[in-house]
């Protein structure tokens, strides 16, 4: 889905099986390997079903790229959902290197015991990429000076004090209410650069110098 090399008929093939709660998307999305496996743990088992940041952040940005950004954005509410529950359990806390599929806590190794824990490497991709991407709405292109707005809520929501591009960028959504024909974006930056903005209700993006 990432690459492109999945169209059509397969890339919509591809997308039924990683949201088929009884292969890939399981509690927590998505598992390394099929619920359908005989050699599936549904504690982990490192990859035997564990769930992995670098292939979840692949598998969602997979989904975004063949149109499904919906559905990346559900997966990615339960992804990070299941990473708060196991840093605020006391028994855990903290960022794991990867996750059990079928409950909120750290996959479990091979041999039965836990991942690394404090694993911010790939870890971060999560909290940090796909939530500022996927949950907040922020893409940031360097090469063409961009930085893409997709609104999905009407919740106040963006980054301030961004360094992008060798800017300092903050962009804020105040108020979002696409059907009283309101919308309220701030911005501060400390030199230009272009923002695109995309919500649901508009078929061509707004853009702003």
């Amino acid at each position: 889905l990432l690459c492109g090399a999945a169209k059509q008929e397969r890339g919509e093939c591809v997308k039924n099986h990683l949201l088929n709660p009884d292969e890939f998307y399981t509690k927590v999305p998505f598992a390394s390997l099929s619920k359908d496996d005989p050699n599936y743990d549904p504690t982990g088992g490192y990859w035997l079903g564990g769930v992995w940041p670098p292939t979840n952040y692949a598998a969602i940005k997979g989904l975004c790229e063949t149109g499904y950004r919906e559905l990346a954005r559900d997966a990615t509410v339960k992804v990070l959902e299941a990473m708060c529950a196991v840093d605020a359990d006391p028994a855990f806390g903290g960022i794991w290197e990867c996750y059990a599929p079928e409950a909120y806590r750290p996959a479990t190794t091979e041999e039965g015991g836990l991942v690394r824990a404090e694993f911010v490497g790939w870890g971060g991709l999560a909290p940090i990429t796909l939530l500022i991407e996927n949950i907040i709405g922020l893409e940031f292109d360097a090469s063409e000076n961009t930085v893409t707005f997709n609104l999905h809520g009407r919740d106040a929501c963006g980054l301030e004090n961004m360094i992008f591009n060798g800017n300092n960028v903050s962009i804020v959504c105040r108020e979002y209410q696409p059907f009283r024909g309101k919308t309220v974006i701030e911005t501060e930056a400390e030199k230009p650069f272009k923002l695109v903005v995309n919500t649901k209700y508009l078929w061509d993006p707004a853009v702003l110098e």
